[in-house]
């Protein structure tokens, strides 16, 4: 009857205190302790069959099943309670391999004043969180028995230990003209492991160093010597556990006070031509200054009857008020009123107003209202160029490791569905760009993270740039990035991976590729009329489920570090092409056209003879050439001035003269190029570490006359084509210090907060220095003054038909060369009908 379950059921009208179980040429004994005194046996045999249980005649019942190794009950810790009494918790240890069943009786009690419900399956293994939780008072010693074994508590049993709570205090504005501030933390904790508990203040992020009188205290006092906002950080443990806080502080010039705006308002109703009859919803966007601290305020809903844009409770139709909860520094929110009323005429303009009744004191109480037609007005009002750090993502610890290293192009795109757009990007540690890498994601409202892939299976090239799509059409974005090299069992020796992860960041898929990828990347696209869309990397084309339709042998769009290969109908006949520098390939693989003379280059692609066929910008070992669509060379242009490969091109109207110009970042010189090849400005910049860098352009102020948004080595610029005709310079309109060694990385131009205005997303690193700036900044306009645009950029090869607000990837993609002729310039919006 070896390891055959055994039941024993006695009764009788005494209590069995000791038990002994014997295993006796296939019988089972147990040995109890008599009715009359002496003891009494049981003898039951057992068959594969099941288990025999004699009857004994008893009125008292107890049952027992035979598992094996006794489970031994494990004291935990204790915790101690402010009004004296106590709480102790047990574990357990079950060496057997099933678990085991032990009922409550002798085999499982607890002696305890006070009831407690006791557990009676224990799975195999240790239990190193309670199962068990009994109270006792500070006399009494607790024990809980289980088959034979006990584990006791007291007052001097050991204690639990709980990590330190933090409150590091409200976030503050302040002046400069009075930069010290007082800091008042509040740091508690139990004492537990010991009474030794260590407090510190730092700086997370800010404009300028802060000077703490001693950080090592919760109490002490901070200096500021810069205009900006700061994070900082009050930090606790007590030698095992950990906790912390942050509290933000704005240093202003004066007393800045709060700006509530209203910057969007759109009414979603049907009106009955005859009745006049109007029901639906209004909804108005709401924003506060990046400055204030947290406000709430009433936001008035009216029908303007009048005309003289204000309200009148005598004259205009009152369409509903709602109260706003308290909105942060920078936060835009949307509140909606449902009506139903009757109008004075069909599409007459609803107003909405914040803060109707003026009780909040605001730095300007112009921007507190507007109505249903104000986007179709003028696209901007615009005020001084000013840029400003809206938000910072200086680096986080993963896996035990300060993490705050970017060196590649960001994708923007709405991962979790809340009507924000949000930054991806792959990060890594130290001076190792070329793996260790994590794929990170931010919210775009504030910079908070939304999740770290940690798992060292699915590192990434820190240089590895990324794609994003709704490549599998379940309605929501995947993430493509560049895995870091492992070994292939397909390919000989070790091999960048491509890998598709949810917007969860979720790891689905993970393929090599003939090639390695290197700083490159993906770019989506539909090939065929599936409801999946299908993947580019170089020259392959690849499915959603990571199967590899083919891969080409020629040129892969690598203009030497790893290809940035783009999709584009050439031909115009419904299917797009693969574009690379010197091949453009079919989309079932066979090739379209190809120059075997040519080196290969990053493409781009725009109409620059008026012909409606898009020629193919390359640049290509730092010279820049345009191909016809057959793959023609028209013209090859002179080296870039200050030598290196060149970075990807840009393509835009920069001078406002209705034709596109070439942009293109080398070693020492940003270049631009008329559409014949003529270098017509320049600008003097560093970047003699990859000279492969990217930049976008942007109109930011809606005049037709797009700018340049390039980072170097060294700062983050904006230029402006020179109005006097006669000039060959680019004009800096901004700078700010931004440190990279850089690789394909650009700035991205993206709504990346859903205020209906432009930001700026830049990368920066310090790897190969000293000092420098690292992470993620978004930089907005101070005044907000820049024009509306989309809230996605998805990938490195960025044009507006590839891809949907939401993400999904257009069935038939719009040649982006008819409607906005350009190429990595995000479009501006209005939201009125064109």
């Amino acid at each position: 009857m070896a390891n055959q379950p055994v039941t024993f059921q006695v009764s009788g009208a005494h209590s069995v205190t000791s038990l002994a179980i014997t295993d006796n040429n296939g019988a089972a004994v147990l040995t109890y302790p008599g009715s009359a005194g002496g003891t009494d046996t049981i003898t039951a045999r057992a068959t594969l069959a099941g288990t025999t249980v004699p009857a004994v005649p008893a009125t008292a019942t107890w049952a027992f099943a035979v598992p094996g190794q006794p489970v031994t009950p494990v004291l935990l810790c204790v915790t101690a309670h402010v009004d004296g009494t106590y709480t102790a918790g047990f574990g357990y240890q079950n060496p057997n391999t099933a678990t085991a069943t032990v009922p409550l009786g002798v085999l499982n009690t607890l002696t305890s004043s006070t009831a407690v419900s006791l557990p009676i399956s224990f799975a195999p293994g240790t239990a190193t969180l309670p199962v068990l939780t009994a109270p006792f008072s500070a006399s009494e010693t607790i024990t809980w028995t289980l088959t034979g074994q006990s584990a006791s508590a007291s007052v001097s049993s050991p204690r639990c230990n709980a990590a330190p709570t933090v409150d590091a205090g409200a976030d503050q504005l302040i002046n400069l003209a009075t930069p010290i501030l007082a800091l008042t933390g509040v740091v508690r904790d139990d004492g537990e492991p010991n009474a030794t508990l260590t407090s510190t203040w730092s700086q997370l992020s800010g404009p300028a160093s802060v000077t703490f009188t001693d950080p090592t205290v919760v109490t002490t006092t901070a200096t500021f010597s810069a205009l900006g906002t700061y994070v900082l950080r009050l930090y606790a443990t007590d030698g095992v556990a950990s906790a912390e806080d942050t509290r933000t502080i704005v240093v202003a010039d004066s007393q800045v006070l709060p700006d509530l705006r209203v910057t969007l308002v759109q009414a979603g109703v049907t009106t009955d031509g005859q009745t006049l009859q109007t029901a639906g919803t209004i909804s108005a966007t709401i924003a506060l200054s990046a400055t204030a601290l947290p406000i709430s305020s009433n936001v008035q809903f009216f029908e303007d009857r009048d005309g003289d844009e204000q309200f009148d409770a005598a004259v205009d139709r009152d369409l509903g008020r709602t109260l706003l909860p308290a909105l942060r520094a920078g936060e835009v929110t949307t509140t909606t009123v449902t009506i139903a009323t009757d109008v004075l005429f069909t599409g007459n303009r609803m107003f909405a107003v914040v803060d109707p009744e003026q009780r909040i004191a605001e730095a300007d109480e112009t921007n507190n209202q507007a109505h249903t037609a104000s986007q179709c007005l003028a696209v901007s009002l615009v005020g001084q160029f000013n840029p400003t750090l809206e938000w910072s993502w200086p680096g986080t610890i993963i896996n035990n490791v300060v993490t705050n290293q970017v060196i590649m192009a960001p994708a923007v795109a709405d991962l979790n569905d809340d009507g924000i757009a949000d930054i991806v990007f792959s990060a890594f540690a130290g001076n190792s760009p070329e793996a260790n890498g994590h794929l990170v994601a931010l919210s775009g409202r504030d910079g908070q993270t939304l999740f770290v892939v940690s798992d060292p299976a699915y590192d990434l090239r820190g240089t590895g740039s990324l794609a994003v799509g709704d490549i599998n059409n379940d309605g929501s974005p995947e993430i493509l990035a560049v895995g870091e090299p492992v070994t292939s069992t397909q390919f000989s020796g070790t091999r960048d991976r491509l890998l598709a992860f949810t917007a969860a960041g979720v790891p689905l898929w993970a393929i090599h590729l003939n090639q390695n990828i290197e700083r490159g990347g993906a770019a989506v696209a539909q090939f065929d009329t599936d409801p999946e869309a299908e993947i580019v990397v170089g020259a392959a084309l690849i499915q959603h489920d990571g199967t590899i339709s083919w891969q080409g042998s020629f040129g892969r769009g690598d203009n030497r570090d790893g290809p940035l290969s783009i999709v584009a109908d050439l031909d115009m006949d419904g299917t797009p092409e693969i574009v690379t520098g010197n091949t453009a390939y079919r989309a079932d693989g066979s090739v379209y056209w190809r120059n075997s003379g040519l080196s290969d280059g990053f493409p781009a692609v725009a109409d620059f003879d008026g012909d409606s066929f898009p020629e193919i910008v390359v640049v290509s070992n730092g010279r820049v050439r345009l191909h016809e669509h057959t793959g023609t060379v028209s013209w090859t242009s002179a080296a870039l001035p200050g030598g290196g490969a060149g970075g990807a091109p840009t393509i835009a109207d920069m001078d406002a003269d209705g034709q596109p110009e070439i942009g293109v970042a080398g070693a020492a010189r940003y270049v631009v190029l008329e559409g014949n090849g003529t270098i017509r400005w320049t600008a003097v910049t560093d970047d003699s570490s990859s000279n492969t860098t990217g930049s976008s352009v942007f109109d930011f102020d809606g005049n037709g006359q797009a700018e340049i948004v390039y980072a170097d080595e060294q700062q983050l610029r904006i230029y402006q084509v020179p109005s006097d005709p006669a000039s060959t310079s680019l004009n800096v309109i901004w700078a700010i210090p931004s440190t990279s060694f850089t690789g394909y990385e650009l700035p991205v131009i993206v709504d990346v907060d859903g205020d209906s205005n432009a930001e700026i997303v830049k990368v920066s690193n310090n790897y190969g220095r000293s000092g420098g700036t690292t992470g993620i900044a978004v930089y907005g306009d101070a005044s907000d003054t820049w024009v509306a645009t989309r809230p996605i950029w998805n990938q490195h090869s960025y044009h507006v038909t590839n891809i949907n607000d939401t993400g999904t990837i257009p069935t038939a993609e719009e040649p982006s060369w008819t409607r906005f002729n350009n190429y990595r310039q995000n479009v501006l919006v209005s939201g009125c009908a064109t």
